[in-house]
């Protein structure tokens, strides 16, 4: 089923082109990593000019994670592994990410720097976590419905285009933001284990 959200269709003319280039979803999801890396070594380096550069890329590599999945749909090119692949890829990325953002913030002022280094160190281990929980839910979803519902064309994970922008601000409310990144992969960590935890009482009583 072809995605329906604004970046997916921002993608799509992109597709057929690729197709016949030769172009198969797992390339682009290798470039994606390689890119992703490379963003959030820039967003731990800290410079100004590192920051920068990170957060385009950062939007780039957030596109790419939806070209491709709609280069596998379009050009019938679905497979478990690539699938395995692109789920391993998101999660390595947006948990890299709030680790980074922690890490780039050491040189704060004494105790900001090391708070800001555990709040991304936190954040990281609740995204890598409540991914899980949401890769589970939605493989054993009845209905094939996903743990968040998209809403008016966004996807839930369309939130993290904001992480791109992020990192071009100024240093204290970027402490600010890695605080409320902990606090908030926290939430939604025990409100995705929460859903969870009501699907598999449904699955069990339907059985």
């Amino acid at each position: 089923m072809l995605g329906t959200s604004w970046s997916h269709l921002l993608v799509r003319p992109l597709v057929r082109p690729l197709i016949r280039l030769g172009v198969t979803p797992n390339q682009i999801t290798m470039v994606h990593l390689i890119l992703g890396l490379c963003t959030v070594a820039a967003i731990a380096w800290g410079s100004p000019t590192a920051r920068l550069v990170a957060g385009f890329a950062w939007l780039v590599s957030c596109l790419l994670d939806r070209l491709d999945g709609e280069v596998a749909r379009i050009g019938d090119m679905c497979s478990p592994e690539g699938h395995k692949f692109d789920c391993f890829v998101d999660t390595a990325l947006s948990c890299l990410y709030f680790l980074a953002l922690g890490v780039g913030l050491r040189d704060a002022p004494y105790p900001m720097g090391w708070i800001a280094v555990v709040c991304g160190a936190i954040a990281c281990a609740s995204q890598f976590t409540l991914n899980q929980v949401a890769e589970a839910f939605d493989s054993q979803s009845e209905d094939g419905g996903k743990i968040l519902a998209s809403r008016w064309g966004f996807d839930a994970d369309d939130a993290l285009y904001l992480l791109g922008p992020l990192v071009w601000l100024p240093m204290e409310l970027r402490l600010g933001a890695t605080v409320l990144a902990a606090l908030g992969t926290g939430f939604f960590l025990m409100l995705f284990i929460h859903r969870w935890s009501k699907l598999k009482q449904r699955l069990a009583a339907g059985s």
